[in-house]
């Protein structure tokens, strides 16, 4: 509130105020109350066009990003990737200040099958492994390698997912340890089980080896990159689309 007198005078207040509100948007997105998050996102864009817009170009790449997650876990994913799309296609971003939509584009794109797209997307990523971790931090790095190894299995590039796991482990792998909120060696195995034997998704055993990955966190500490991909492993149990799956473990 306090924020919101001073920016009604004081230009220089402006760029805090958006991103604060960005960062309540982000809160409510992670607590899945995907509405309210599209509320705050709202206020944030009427802040961006104030003083002419002085200040779009800053926040732009993070409020499409949010707002284009959030219409994607609605069920809207086709206004999703529309949105997505248009800022990938204008001339406005250099593709290094635009690696999160990126990811996020190949992410609905992967929910939907559509592997062959999801692999073009991934074509932009022509960068070594530190200069996005440098730029985008390890976990979204992580993100990445996680789907381009569904990605592979997807698309019956059995090598490269061999590989793939292998240099994941080796360069991640005290870090994998630590996380509590997804466990991602567990993970990794089932990954394995399912483009080895394709038939072992089936039995129960499986099933309760699933179950026990997701170790449930307060809403607002998971990550629903992490969701998606354990919502991968789950429709091949329980022969349901991706993004139908994902949808039900957010309802859940």
């Amino acid at each position: 509130r306090e924020l919101e007198k001073m920016g009604e005078t004081n230009t220089s207040q402006l760029p805090a105020h958006i991103k604060l509100i960005y960062l309540i948007a982000n809160i409510y997105f992670r607590k899945k109350e995907f509405k309210t998050s599209i509320g705050f996102l709202a206020e944030m864009k009427v802040l961006m066009e104030k003083e002419n817009a002085l200040f779009r170009k800053r926040f732009e790449v993070s409020y499409l990003s949010l707002l284009a997650l959030n219409f994607n876990f609605l069920g809207f994913h086709k206004r999703a990737s529309l949105l997505l799309d248009q800022h990938l296609v204008s001339k406005d971003f250099l593709l290094q200040d635009s690696l999160n939509p990126v990811l996020i584009r190949s992410m609905i794109a992967f929910q939907q099958g559509e592997y062959k797209l999801t692999s073009k997307l991934f074509a932009n990523f022509q960068n070594s492994d530190k200069y996005y971790e440098m730029r985008m931090g390890r976990d979204w790095l992580l993100n990445k390698k996680y789907m381009e190894i569904l990605l592979h299995i997807e698309l019956q590039n059995d090598d490269f997912v061999d590989s793939r796991i292998n240099s994941l482990l080796k360069k991640h792998g005290t870090y994998l340890k630590s996380k509590s909120s997804f466990q991602v060696l567990p993970f990794l195995k089932l990954v394995k089980l399912v483009y080895r034997e394709p038939n072992a998704v089936k039995k129960e055993e499986f099933e309760s080896k699933v179950d026990a990955i997701l170790i449930r966190k307060s809403s607002e500490q998971e990550d629903l990159f992490l969701i998606c991909f354990y919502a991968w492993l789950k429709s091949k149990m329980i022969g349901k689309p991706i993004y139908e799956t994902t949808l039900g473990l957010l309802t859940n």
